[in-house]
């Protein structure tokens, strides 16, 4: 509920080193994209970085499965 909070949090966020971090934006089609810097190059992904086809059904899965069956 705090403005002055919030707006400390957001610049802090901003601060972050992009080496370390993805910038997440909505791109083309509506669609989420990952930017950062891999080697100090300017990179965009399209699905989650990092994340295994496991890990990305995992939260699918558990997006669409009713809370009281969790």
């Amino acid at each position: 509920d705090s403005e002055e909070l919030v707006g400390a949090m957001a610049a802090g966020l901003e601060d972050i080193n992009p080496s370390v971090a993805y910038r997440v934006v909505l791109g083309d089609e509506n669609r989420l994209q990952w930017r950062g810097l891999i080697d100090g190059k300017p990179v965009t992904e399209n699905a989650e970085p990092l994340a295994n086809r496991w890990l990305r059904f995992k939260a699918w899965f558990l997006k669409i499965a009713p809370e009281s069956q969790l």
